[in-house]
């Protein structure tokens, strides 16, 4: 205890009257047994309750009082910082500078290294840490949360009910492939594509790029058989699962420091609700699969902005896919099942899919799911290594880095499950060629490009005549075209014609018909045309996205459209973009 009789007050942890740290050693110690201090960001100070799996962030208007309360009970303060009157109490002032000073002591606080449940890549040596809740596994050895140095702020979590277990051989990881390829697919590289997700998933948080999958199919084709029996009961205790109420707030509040993979069952936008909160949910899943995985920062009350980083990869299983936009068509592979009237009899699709449930029960008894999980941690250089080959031969092949970065982990995962080595850059062009069903995986894979989908969903776009008459603006373009004959120095049109021309005037668009070929012409700034794209993901600026195409051009001179239209338009060949023959 203190005492107020010394010019130079001493505790066990080397603290002055004034509350002063006397040495880097008692700065590290400073709150033991009850907090640890962690460091110091802008005004805030960090802690970390030695009872809670939790980082505590306290402003300058918080420490002291009540607030301290929360790292250490009354009576630590109390023996620690004995106040000067008469009834005792704490000295707050010499507390608060004591919490203060150690945080300064320990520097600047980084909270993207906070780390709970998952597995990374300690970047000082390029160890494989994976994080189960109350240990650690560093390279195969089980360490305590405490026993490995780390420049990360390893938090304590729920402990993850997994056994530690040898992994498995590439002979019995070769089952796990064969069960997934088993399922009732559409075609043949979905089970493969599967597999490669269910052992790269667990390790999310060392992949540079995260791949989402969507399991879809008809009524019972067996879409949640596939997501929470094969790939639920194989990544037991290393992911997370949710059902269709969960809103993207609830994912990610679960997640909290966790990077562990995300199973979302029934993903159905039934209706208006539930379409904004599948919405909401896909835009979590799109910032998750970047690098880094973006950050989501969200404003809170005495200054202190609450922060996630999410890196999970994602599984979704529905009847319909509800992806609206193409950054998340471009990181989501869609995997289809077959329903019962896939042409199977449903006495084979009944034997079927009971071998199915035996197979799993025989891979399950035998540990396969956290056999598999240490055989991918045990071979998690090799599959990040292959995934580079394999992303780099793909986006060679296709000139789409994206496509790459999304089927590259799931390929290499898979080949993982039938060998340990290593894919040469060399090797994975081979295998590109050889391997027909990764062929096929790539052309089902290959998104339309925004400004090819914004022009698609232009043309498809319906429009009003002056008398109710409904067209769409392909139908107005294909009647001025089929309407008007070359005259004397001038174009003529039949009266079908010139109500289809006034028509996409009015809203902005225009043909340019010459006998070389058409061409279309769209006002840059028309709002006729961004009502078009209302609701949609270009509906700040359409005709910009359209004229990102490498074809498309600015007109030198304002174009005039009619009714005081008169501007500079985007020209877009018809015949270069398959519009011409219609």
């Amino acid at each position: 205890m203190l005492d107020p009789s010394n010019d130079l007050i001493q505790t066990s942890y080397g603290i002055s009257e004034g509350g002063e740290v006397s040495s880097m050693q008692t700065a590290l110690d400073f709150g033991a047994p009850h907090f640890r201090c962690l460091g110091i960001r802008g005004t805030n100070c960090f802690f970390r309750p030695a009872d809670r799996p939790e980082v505590i962030e306290l402003t300058a208007k918080e420490l002291g009082g009540r607030a301290m309360l929360r790292l250490a009970p009354l009576h630590w303060w109390e023996s620690n910082f004995a106040g000067r009157s008469k009834e005792g109490g704490v000295n707050w002032h010499a507390a608060v500078n004591a919490c203060m000073q150690s945080c300064i002591r320990r520097g600047h606080f980084n909270p993207e290294f906070v780390t709970g449940r998952g597995v990374y890549i300690e970047p000082s040596n390029l160890k494989v840490v994976a994080h189960l809740g109350d240990r650690l596994i560093v390279d195969g050895e089980q360490f305590g949360l405490s026993d490995f140095k780390t420049v990360r702020t390893i938090i304590e979590t729920d402990p993850t009910d997994l056994p530690f277990l040898p992994p498995l051989a590439a002979g019995e990881a070769s089952r796990v492939a064969a069960l997934c390829e088993k399922l009732d697919w559409a075609s043949p590289e979905m089970g493969r594509l599967f597999a490669g997700w269910i052992v790269i998933a667990p390790v999310c948080g060392a992949l540079p790029w995260r791949p989402h999958i969507w399991i879809e199919g008809p009524y019972e084709s067996g879409k949640s058989f596939a997501l929470n029996e094969v790939a639920g009961r194989l990544l037991r205790g290393v992911s997370l699962r949710f059902g269709g109420s969960v809103t993207e707030a609830g994912i990610r509040q679960e997640l909290r420091d966790d990077t562990l993979p995300v199973l979302f069952d029934e993903a159905e936008a039934k209706d208006d609700r539930a379409a904004q909160r599948l919405d909401a949910i896909l835009e979590l899943a799109r910032s998750a699969a970047q690098k880094d995985g973006a950050a989501i920062v969200k404003g809170g009350a005495g200054g202190k902005a609450t922060r996630w980083r999410v890196r999970s990869c994602f599984a979704f299983a529905s009847i319909d896919v509800a992806i609206k936009q193409s950054a998340d068509e471009s990181r989501i592979v869609r995997l289809k099942l077959r329903g019962p009237d896939g042409g199977e009899k449903q006495h084979d699709r009944a034997a079927r899919f009971a071998e199915l449930r035996t197979d799993l029960a025989g891979l399950t008894s035998a540990h396969f799911g956290p056999r598999l999980f240490f055989r991918t941690l045990k071979n998690l250089h090799t599959i990040l290594g292959n995934a580079e080959s394999f992303s780099a031969a793909i986006a060679g092949a296709t000139r789409s880095g994206r496509l790459g970065d999304v089927l590259g982990p799931l390929v290499a995962g898979w080949y993982s499950l039938r060998s340990d080595a290593r894919v040469l850059p060399a090797d994975a062009v081979r295998l590109l060629s050889e391997w027909k069903w990764l062929g096929t995986a790539i052309s089902k894979n290959a998104t339309t490009r925004d400004h090819d989908a914004a022009l698609a969903h232009l043309m498809q776009s319906q429009v009003t005549l002056d008398h109710g008459v409904r067209r769409t603006v392909a139908e107005l373009i294909a009647a001025v075209c089929a309407g008007t004959t070359s005259g004397k120095g001038k174009a003529e049109m039949d009266p079908v014609a010139e109500q289809a021309d006034a028509t996409l005037r009015r809203h902005g668009i225009r043909l340019d018909l010459q006998e070389d070929g058409r061409s279309l012409l769209l006002c840059r700034n028309a709002g006729a045309i961004k009502a078009l794209f209302h609701g949609t993901q270009w509906t700040a600026s359409p005709v910009d996205t359209i004229s990102q195409n490498p074809r498309a051009a600015v007109t030198p001179n304002p174009v005039r459209f009619g009714h005081g239209i008169k501007q500079r338009a985007v020209k877009i060949d018809l015949v270069a973009e398959g519009y011409g023959d219609d």
